[in-house]
């Protein structure tokens, strides 16, 4: 009985590497609209394109060197741009009813000199304030409700913060030795990229109880982590795109075809990446790619493109990107209908099948 477990589980394994094979080489087109936010105009260009709800950030430069943000509205079409100004406006992020960027700021300091601090801006109230104290080179911004949180070079190596909007509060999150990078929240937690442990780790801890623990400890670099709710996606140097549920505890693999993979980011039951693929150039390709948890699919949204995504590039079922002198938008729409059947078969998918009825087999004689 136990050998027969065995082989039946084995081909199981085999049997799910086929379907994973199968569907890599034949991904559908995501269903949904694709439009162009902005048009061909004079400015140099746009980046760092961002959303959450009805509102999408961007960073835009002009042929004179200045930068700025723009605010658009997508409910009324409005767009808003302010902070237009000879130097740095990097990295913007909105959630509700605040936008936070990083700024190249002036304010008095000890010892005095020019250097980047975040800034918090009240979309109602139009009100900006510096929300960061003495920083020093600050990066990888992310927003969610009443929390900020940033990477942190203050110290001369990657540090995580936090900022409590409704108390003014500014705190450490982590400041151990090691560097720490690439922070995301959601709710009251706040993941990151690690390296105390020598290799990239996964991350997580908790705003109202103060407990952090890692989330990963694999020999291979787990990086770039993304968190919505209960739910975490990350990148392995394997190639993976992984998710893990921090309720149930269980993690598990949507994507692991050999393309180098970047940027996972999860809103809900949508995970978005970019896979760079080489095809006629040695230049490659940015694939977007979609994985639906609501029905397992994995989906093409953006191919043969030489875009770029934020950190934040998703929000309930749209997705947005820079494209060229372009921010993009893409509204998914889940037609309910079920996934197409693959159409095409390679020679390692027919093997891994033969090697699993195989297995079948041994195990029926085993019964």
């Amino acid at each position: 009985m136990g050998m027969k477990i065995i082989l039946i589980w084995t081909a199981f394994i085999l049997l799910a590497g086929l379907v994973g094979t199968v569907a890599a080489g034949d991904l559908p087109q995501a269903p949904g609209t694709l439009v162009a936010l902005t048009d061909g105009d004079d400015l140099v260009g746009r980046h760092w394109p961002a959303i959450d709800g009805d509102h999408v950030v961007w960073t835009w430069y002009d042929r004179e060197d200045r930068t700025g943000i723009a605010l658009r509205t997508l409910s009324t079409g409005e767009e808003v741009n302010f902070s237009r100004r000879f130097r740095a406006n990097n990295n913007p992020r909105v959630s509700g009813d605040f936008l936070v960027r990083i700024d190249d700021s002036e304010r008095e300091r000890d010892p005095p000199g020019r250097r980047e601090d975040v800034y918090l801006y009240n979309i109602s109230s139009g009100e900006t304030t510096c929300i960061s104290s003495e920083t020093a080179g600050p990066r990888s911004l992310a927003i969610s409700g009443d929390y900020v949180v940033w990477e942190d070079l203050r110290d001369r190596q990657g540090d995580i913060y936090l900022y409590q909007i409704s108390t003014g509060e500014e705190r450490a999150v982590c400041t151990d030795w090691a560097s720490q990078s690439g922070p995301d929240v959601s709710g009251d937690r706040i993941v990151w990229t690690d390296r105390r442990c020598e290799n990239d780790d996964v991350y997580l801890y908790t705003i109202t109880t103060g407990e952090e623990r890692a989330l990963t400890s694999a020999p291979t670099d787990e990086s770039g982590p993304s968190i919505s709710g209960d739910r975490v996606v990350w990148v392995s140097s394997s190639g993976e795109v992984r998710f893990h549920n921090l309720t149930t505890g269980g993690t598990c693999v949507l994507a692991n075809s050999s393309a180098t993979k970047s940027g996972p980011s999860i809103s809900g039951d949508l995970v978005v990446w970019t896979e760079y693929v080489f095809r006629e150039s040695d230049v490659p390709d940015a694939d977007t790619h979609l994985f639906d948890l609501a029905t397992g699919e994995e989906m093409i949204v953006h191919p043969f493109g030489s875009h770029s995504m934020s950190d934040d590039p998703i929000s309930g079922n749209r997705i947005v990107w820079e494209e060229g002198n372009s921010v993009m938008l893409f509204t998914y729409e889940r037609d309910g209908t079920p996934p197409p059947a693959p159409t095409t078969e390679s020679p390692a998918s027919l093997a891994a099948l033969m090697a699993a009825l195989a297995l079948v087999f041994a195990a029926r004689r085993q019964g």
